[in-house]
Formats: structure tokens, C-alpha cells, sequence
């Protein structure tokens, strides 16, 4: 297992769109099921919190598998914890259009390339600046 040289640095920088957000706020992350503490992350806003999602889309569209997109989540729909997790989708109107955009690429990319879609995840040996 690889360490990291400065764990602190996790907890209030953000590596978002090729770039260090130096002094981010930090939210915790738990475990649902036990409350346990797993980590602290980044509270990312505006223009860094949307890299930060298509980031993480790109990489669920990439994986193996079927990529999971609940309701909602393709036009930017908001959630929250268990009762606020999904309201029901709100007209067009309220519909975020980067979001969907970005989402239809991702659909039209997969489809197109079959290596998105029958290819398998093979984890390769890299130094680590860590």
C-alpha cells in the first residue's frame, strides 16, 4: 500500500481541473451504516465542484460495467440525506443544461466505442510522487 508523504494535505487542498485549490473547506465522510469517520474532503463550490462531478462521471462512464445514474443526477437535480434523497424530477425548466449535455456525451461516447463497454479495467504499475 502506498502512503502518502503529507496525509494533512488531503484534508485542505483539492487536486480539481489540473490545479491545487489550496485552503478548501473540509466536510467528513461517514460510514452510513456505523457513523464511522472515513475521511475529510474537500468542500468544493461553483466552477470547482462542477469539474469535480464530471470528473467523477467521466470515470463511472469509463469503469467497467453499467454505469448507475440515479434519477435525477443527468439533469442536476439535487439530494439530499434519507428523506430529502429524491424528490420527484422537476419540469424541464428547472433542469441544469450543462449537466444533461455533459451526461448525452458520455452516453454518445460509450455507445461509440466499444472499448467503454466491453473493455475491463487492468490496473498498471506507476511511480508515485506521493
Amino acid at each position: 500500500m502506498l502512503k502518502l508523504k503529507d496525509a494533512a494535505l488531503l484534508k485542505s487542498d483539492a487536486y480539481v481541473n489540473g490545479a491545487w485549490s489550496k485552503g478548501a473547506k473540509t466536510f467528513a465522510v461517514t460510514n452510513p451504516s456505523t457513523g464511522a469517520k472515513l475521511a475529510d474532503v474537500a468542500d468544493l463550490t461553483g466552477a470547482d465542484a462542477r469539474a469535480a462531478i464530471d470528473a467523477a462521471q467521466l470515470l463511472q462512464f469509463a469503469y467497467p460495467g453499467v454505469p448507475m445514474v440515479y434519477y435525477g443526477d443527468e439533469v442536476g437535480q439535487p439530494g439530499g440525506a434519507d428523506p430529502d434523497n429524491r424528490h420527484p424530477l422537476p419540469p424541464q425548466s428547472a433542469w441544469v443544461p450543462e449537466r444533461l449535455g455533459h451526461t448525452r456525451r458520455l452516453c454518445r461516447l460509450r455507445r461509440e466505442h466499444p472499448a467503454l463497454r466491453e473493455g475491463r479495467y487492468v490496473s498498471l504499475a506507476q511511480l508515485s510522487s506521493w
